[in-house]
């Protein structure tokens, strides 16, 4: 076998343009649907706690669910006092 040579091909290093910088993906907030003490009371989620959302809500302002759910959990956290 004679000696060979082989040829290597080697393709010019060529520079990538830089990556511009994205601007961050604005989150859409989502708003939770709100609701007065009176649709509270109504509703069927609280029918069980009808007396402590009448107590601890204040009227002519609007709660979330989760609002309602926490107000009502810290409620029942509470220590009855007794006389």
């Amino acid at each position: 076998m004679a000696d060979e040579v082989k040829t290597i091909r080697i393709d010019p290093v060529v520079e990538a343009e830089p990556v511009p910088e994205k601007e961050p993906v604005k989150k859409q907030k989502t708003t939770e649907p709100k609701f007065s003490k009176e649709q509270l009371k109504k509703s069927k989620r609280y029918a069980d706690a009808v007396d402590i959302v009448s107590a601890i809500l204040l009227d002519g302002k609007e709660y979330t669910l989760d609002e309602v759910d926490a107000l009502i959990h810290e409620f029942n956290k509470k220590e009855i006092k007794t006389c």
